[in-house]
Parts: C-alpha cells; structure tokens; sequence
C-alpha cells in the first residue's frame, strides 16, 4: 500500500486546526467544570486544582470554532485561498477579541496560540503557490 500525496495540504491543515480547537475547548469545558463528578478522588483533586476560573461565552467561542474550521475545510477544496484566508482573519479576531478583553489572556496557552498561528500562516502560503482547482465544467471540457 502506498501513501498518496495530499493534493491540497491547506484543506488538511484546516482540519487540524478544527481537530485541535475541538479537542482543546472539549479539555477546558471537562477541566473547568463546576462540579466534576468523577469518582476517583486523585482525578477529582486534579480537576479542582485547575478551576482557577469558569468555562465562559469566549470558551465555547473557542470551541465551536472547530466546526468553522470543519467547514472551511470543506470549502477549501473547492476554493482554497478564500478558505484559508478566512480561516486566518476568523483566528486573528479571536486573538485580537481576547487582547481587547485582558491582554494577559494572549500569554495563557500561548505554545497553542502560536501553533495554530503558523499552521494557518501555511495554509494561507500553500493556498496561494497551488495552482486553482479545476471546476467539473473545465474537467469536461477537456
């Protein structure tokens, strides 16, 4: 079995960046929980030390981004740099969002912040050297 090389690498990277927002939002809602019932009482220890605040609007904010980022991946098949593009200014509104609310909030998770960052700084790159996918009129025409 041979690998095929991804033919759009900004659509993939478009779901990762919609897998990691999912998966980090799930992890804050699960940690920042008001009342973890969990059984074990080392996990529920665990639990409560990181409730240093709630799961607020900007949190499920987050999180439901993944299903943005879920669909501009789909668009992204079809026009890759409106996707990509999009994608980027819909990422660096929430950081602006969050430094217009309390600046310190750019520095919490910023290892990610960083991450998804230049993730979408490369889809917005590779997007832009593709050449345009061909539409199915221009497929039957040739």
């Amino acid at each position: 079995m041979q690998l095929v090389r991804d033919k759009n690498p900004a659509c993939s990277i478009l779901f990762g960046v919609a897998a990691i927002q999912l998966l980090i939002g799930l992890l804050g809602w699960f940690v920042h929980r008001e009342n973890p019932d969990v059984e074990m009482p080392e996990l529920k220890w665990f639990l409560y030390s990181f409730q240093s605040g709630a799961f607020t609007w900007l949190d499920w904010a987050l999180t439901f981004s993944g299903a943005i980022y879920v669909i501009l991946g789909f668009v992204a098949r079809s026009a890759t740099l409106p996707a990509a593009l999009f994608a980027a200014a819909i990422y660096a509104g929430f950081l602006g969002l969050q430094a217009l609310l309390h600046p310190t909030l750019l520095l919490t998770g910023a290892v990610t912040k960083v991450l998804l960052s230049v993730l979408l700084l490369v889809a917005v790159v590779l997007a832009l050297k593709l050449p345009p996918v061909p539409t199915r009129s221009a497929e039957h025409r040739i």
